[in-house]
């Protein structure tokens, strides 16, 4: 009977573990790619000579960067890095995000980015697909600014 009773507690007290941890403020990136670049040829910006860019600049990427007013509102900031895959062709596809302190700035980086055509990475002369990172910093500023490590 004593066994069966800290058996029970037990489980009760994993269970209970499991849910306080579940229900943490943390934001949880969603990382579901959907997009088969596991097919594609790929290098990272290490291995290429030159590296992607987006067709206009940063300056003019980031002349079309929208602070989302509710976040403002609400104080939320801070840097959001978004990975994804340019292609040969300029296009950027697998985009996910690596980290981001809001699901707010999640979504406006990423839709920044999936509306950008890019200058692809170059081996020598030859256009190949490239893993790209753009982290974005979201500040109380008047702008938001792109992290200058290009």
């Amino acid at each position: 009977m004593m066994y069966n009773k800290n058996i029970s507690l037990l489980v009760l007290f994993l269970a209970l573990s499991i849910w306080i941890l579940s229900c943490g403020s943390s934001y949880q990136i969603p990382r579901n790619n959907t997009i088969p670049v596991d097919s594609l040829e790929t290098y990272s910006v290490a291995d290429v000579d030159s590296k992607p860019e987006p067709i206009g600049g940063y300056k003019y990427l980031l002349s079309k960067m929208e602070y989302p007013q509710e976040a403002r509102d609400r104080g939320i900031k801070g840097k959001v890095i978004v990975n994804f895959l340019v292609t040969k062709e300029g296009n950027g596809i697998g985009h996910y995000i690596e980290y981001s302190p809001h699901p707010m700035l999640s979504k406006e980086a990423l839709h920044l980015v999936k509306g950008t055509k890019f200058t692809p990475g170059k081996i020598d002369t030859k256009p190949v697909n490239t893993w790209f990172s753009l982290p974005f910093h979201f500040r109380m500023a008047k702008r938001s600014a792109i992290q200058d490590t290009f």
